[in-house]
């Protein structure tokens, strides 16, 4: 679970790093690199969601926002490099409450 939230932080750093002027993508960062990735990731977080005993759901909640920009990076991977993985703050805190109240990870 936590190598997925991760590679979700790691695509949502992507741009900064960039204008920074480091090439944080591996290889030439091509978008299927970018979607394979992504893809690998999600299979990981469920595999860690399947497994998790409800105890540890309160220690997923750092990763709250993980699976939905591994799917949004797998489905358009040109969003990562341009920036438009970001989540608006209203969604953001939905999702939020609803993790919270379902005690889901």
């Amino acid at each position: 679970y936590g190598s997925a939230a991760g590679l979700a932080n790691w695509f949502l750093a992507v741009p900064t790093l960039v204008a920074r002027g480091r090439f944080p993508l591996p290889g030439s960062g091509g978008e299927e690199t970018i979607a394979e990735l992504a893809r690998q990731g999600m299979t990981r977080m469920q595999k860690a969601r399947r497994n998790l005993p409800k105890q540890a759901h309160a220690a997923t909640r750092s990763g709250w926002l993980a699976a939905r920009v591994l799917r949004s990076a797998a489905a358009t991977p040109a969003a990562v490099s341009g920036g438009a993985l970001h989540i608006s703050e209203f969604s953001k805190r939905l999702r939020l409450l609803g993790r919270v109240a379902l005690s889901a990870p």
